[in-house]
């Protein structure tokens, strides 16, 4: 598996190695976090997010990894504490839980820059946006638009999750680690010069990115939201003219779940697949869905339970990848009966 996304493998280590690491890791926290006192750089901690985020950063800090994020994530966090995965530290940790994070990273990252892509090579005039399931403090979608490989990004998850978050990205030392993030981009020019304040189209990169309070449990409620995602015009698009144009632009909306359906309530996971793809029908929109987690109804990681599991939900599957861990089960489906784009390839 690991071969197949370009990643060095997991350390061959017995089941006790791995427990010991990541108790070791979840005793340290407070204290990797200690110097965070500032309300606005407190991570509220919720199913192993915090966690996850020191393992993204220490795998994207390897610049010959595929997941190197030019230290993204690093700047996620604490100032004194991150040096202790610092580049030039990297090669001491054993890869052990987050190996296993690089894995599914470099899968999504690595599927949703074909999905896009693909999208983008089709000829037809599509803006593409992010609808992220249970993101925690998974940088993806601000890695992205500093790419400019997508238009504008949701993330859906828990009030104290999104609410830390949202001033983490706009606390003043992420801000002056990534001053690009609050400029206007290139494209805001116009002949050389700025536009002028009434014309302007676009926002700062970080005003592209939207947080949206969301209990995934509650079904009807978050189908609502996404509802309303769908139908918005581009939150970025500030005259009028602008948005008129916009709503004649359509949009590719991909859905993205990444370890978060391990921690829902039963039969939930199931039912969120089944939301998605009807929302996509109800709103006339086209999508796919992309995710690196654990679906219902898939012990293992039998390929044709999960053609069926994904069928039974408004989905078909396009790509399989299981591997080991929590986060078993890797894929991209599209609505069925949809994605032409991809069956032309």
């Amino acid at each position: 598996v690991a071969r197949a996304v370009n990643v060095a493998p997991t350390l061959e280590a017995p089941k006790k190695t791995w427990q010991r690491a990541w108790r070791m890791h979840k005793r340290l926290l407070p204290l990797l976090h200690i110097t965070d006192w500032r309300k606005e750089t407190r991570l509220e901690d919720s199913s192993l997010n915090v966690a996850c985020l020191w393992w993204k950063a220490l795998a994207a800090n390897n610049k010959t990894s595929p997941i190197y994020d030019n230290a993204l994530s690093y700047d996620l966090l604490p100032s004194l504490t991150r040096r202790l995965i610092s580049p030039k530290l990297i090669c001491f940790y054993p890869r052990l839980h987050h190996a296993n994070v690089e894995i599914r990273t470099a899968f999504l990252d690595q599927t949703l820059l074909s999905i896009i892509q693909t999208i983008s090579s089709s000829g037809k005039k599509k803006k593409i946006r992010f609808l992220c399931m249970g993101s925690g403090y998974d940088p993806r979608s601000i890695k992205f638009l500093e790419r400019d490989l997508v238009e504008e990004c949701w993330e859906f998850d828990l009030p104290n999750v999104v609410e830390a978050k949202e001033q983490l990205y706009r606390s003043k030392r992420f801000r002056k680690r990534r001053p690009w993030l609050n400029m206007i981009p290139d494209d805001a020019m116009e002949n050389g010069e700025e536009k002028k304040a009434g014309n302007i189209e676009k926002k700062t990169l970080i005003e592209r990115l939207h947080f949206v309070s969301s209990d995934l449990n509650d079904v009807q409620t978050l189908e609502k939201k996404i509802d309303a995602v769908l139908t918005s015009p581009s939150k970025h698009n500030d005259n009028l003219k602008n948005q008129e144009e916009d709503n004649h632009v359509e949009w590719y909306n991909i859905f993205i779940f990444e370890g978060v359906m391990i921690y829902l309530n039963d039969t939930i996971p199931s039912t969120l697949l089944s939301v998605c793809s009807q929302a996509l029908v109800r709103n006339n929109a086209t999508g796919s869905l992309c995710f690196a987690d654990r679906l219902e109804n898939i012990p293992g990681g039998d390929e044709i339970l999960a053609q069926k599991e994904m069928k039974r939900n408004g989905w078909e599957l396009m790509k399989w990848l299981p591997k080991p861990g929590l986060a078993r089960h890797m894929g991209f489906a599209v609505p069925l009966g949809g994605g032409e784009e991809f069956r032309l390839k």
